[in-house]
């Protein structure tokens, strides 16, 4: 891709996160990506969600996806091909919920709509950071940070929108933009081996898989992630 003028890079956050998944990202970019932070924490449906994605890349453009926003920017790119030059997927499968999955957003959508949600518990966020890191205080205050903004409503909102998911892995195929995936050896939430079977089925795909990172790829691995986008969106 050329260098030659600014690039808009549409950046779809993840689960209970907001613009602060990017904070450590984005000032390691090259100058001349512009990131956009989509905000699909201020989203009741899964349609508005879409329909922000949409407005952003009004006139085309890169688009970025973590988590489950990874899975919206992907559902976006296949039902919107002309309007997206290339697609980095991080963390994110395009595969359906399994049951067990599907089981455990049930149980905590019922907490949710019985119980004050008190935030999250050191335990589960152990299983969204590699190891290495559980004793990483700055990092887990960031997670708790956006935790504790959006609160449990959003978390609700956020699970009722997106628990009924498609298995787009038979209309990989279809996507014939420029697809980069983005995985990590110790990732909890999503198998390598799943995000190996996508890049086999998209025409034009590479995929990497990052060392000592769990699921939360922008926060963890920022330098790392950073230097893969710039030569990815700018070809140095």
């Amino acid at each position: 891709m050329s260098g030659s003028s600014n690039l808009k890079l549409t950046m779809v956050p993840g689960t209970q996160c907001n613009h602060r998944l990017w904070e450590r990202l984005i000032p390691r970019l090259n100058d001349l990506i512009q990131p956009n932070h989509v905000a699909i924490e201020s989203c009741t449906t899964r349609k508005q969600m879409l329909a922000e994605i949409d407005q952003a890349l009004a006139f085309g453009g890169h688009l970025l996806g973590f988590s489950m926003g990874g899975y919206l920017a992907l559902q976006y790119a296949l039902e919107h091909p002309n309007n997206v030059h290339s697609l980095v997927l991080i963390a994110s499968s395009a595969l359906g919920l399994s049951e067990g999955e599907k089981q455990a957003r049930k149980g905590m959508q019922d907490f949710l709509q019985t119980h004050t949600y008190n935030g999250m518990s050191n335990a589960r966020m152990r299983e969204f950071i590699s190891p290495h890191r559980w004793q990483d205080n700055a990092l887990l205050s960031v997670i708790k940070d956006m935790d504790k903004t959006l609160g449990g409503a959003t978390l609700l909102k956020q699970i009722q929108a997106t628990s009924s998911r498609q298995d787009l892995s038979g209309l990989l195929a279809k996507l014939q933009c420029k697809v980069l995936i983005i995985g990590a050896q110790q990732d909890q939430k999503v198998a390598c081996e799943d995000l190996q079977a996508m890049a086999k089925l998209l025409p034009d795909a590479e995929l990497l898989l990052l060392e000592d990172c769990g699921h939360m790829v922008p926060l963890e691995q920022p330098q790392v992630l950073a230097q893969i986008l710039n030569q990815f969106c700018l070809g140095r």
